[in-house]
């Protein structure tokens, strides 16, 4: 599932760097695409690592070094893009959000490093401090969008609907967060619902910004994205239905997977 986020992400950000078409805030959304691309593959690597690398060095400065470091890129990203998404607005709020963004990617970054070093690279307590920060930063968004829609509601209507839209699937990734902090992310329900709201959340704005305009393309690109995406969705269903994720405590399950996978 991570690598498939990753290859989506991925390919979105190679289009934004190929099209000669003016994007609107390009710099901020292909940082989004970029973060979101290292953060899945890095997801791809922490899950797929046996239970002894946790806790190593190499883990440590995984974590450090490009875990956090790319999810608070996303997080910031997404945020400064959508507050430029169709339509500009609140340009001193705006400024004042990045840098508060960035002083909460430093203190998760210290959070980080002192749970590594000191609480024995406790993963529940890292997992915890990342679902918090992610949730409160998608909560701003989604207020954002829906201040964004009420602003744009009488001279841009297309734009005011697009941010209700813009709002909904952030709802998803808020469901993500929420449903793993309260259930925890070791449970079954916790687990599954991280994947499944983070995937989709992650397609409703690739096709939300498709439709509006928002990343230009043509017809052809168009149809060949949303057949990708199809195909994507497809494979990912496929895939939890055959190799379901096991939790990552349950080193039994997860071996016997890997086994499934090789042969």
């Amino acid at each position: 599932m991570s690598y498939i986020l990753a290859l989506t992400a991925g390919a979105m950000l190679v289009h934004l760097m190929k099209t000669k078409e003016p994007v609107k805030a390009r710099v901020w959304l292909m940082c989004f695409y970029l973060g979101l691309a290292g953060w899945q593959m890095e997801n791809v690597f922490r899950y797929s690592a046996p239970g002894h690398y946790f806790g190593t060095t190499l883990y440590t400065i995984q974590t450090i070094c490009f875990y956090i470091p790319c999810l608070s890129l996303t997080l910031i990203a997404h945020t400064q893009y959508n507050y430029r998404f169709l339509v500009s607005c609140y340009k001193r709020e705006r400024k004042i959000v990045l840098w508060a963004s960035v002083a909460l990617s430093i203190i998760e970054l210290a959070l980080a490093t002192w749970n590594e070093f000191y609480n024995q690279s406790n993963m529940v307590v890292l997992l915890l401090s990342c679902f918090a920060f992610g949730l409160l930063v998608t909560v701003w968004n989604i207020c954002l969008a829906i201040r964004k829609a009420g602003y744009l509601r009488v001279t841009n209507h297309c734009a005011s609907k697009a941010h209700v839209s813009l709002a909904i699937y952030n709802g998803l990734f808020v469901a993500a967060s929420a449903l793993s902090l309260v259930f925890g992310f070791f449970s079954a329900l916790g687990f599954w619902s991280y994947f499944l709201f983070v995937w989709f959340g992650t397609l409703a704005s690739i096709v939300l910004y498709i439709v509006t305009a928002a990343v230009p393309a043509n017809f052809n690109v168009k149809v060949t994205g949303f057949v990708f995406i199809l195909a994507a969705t497809i494979l990912s269903i496929i895939t939890l239905a055959f190799y379901p994720p096991p939790l990552l405590n349950d080193f039994s399950r997860r071996l016997a997977q890997q086994k499934g996978l090789g042969n």
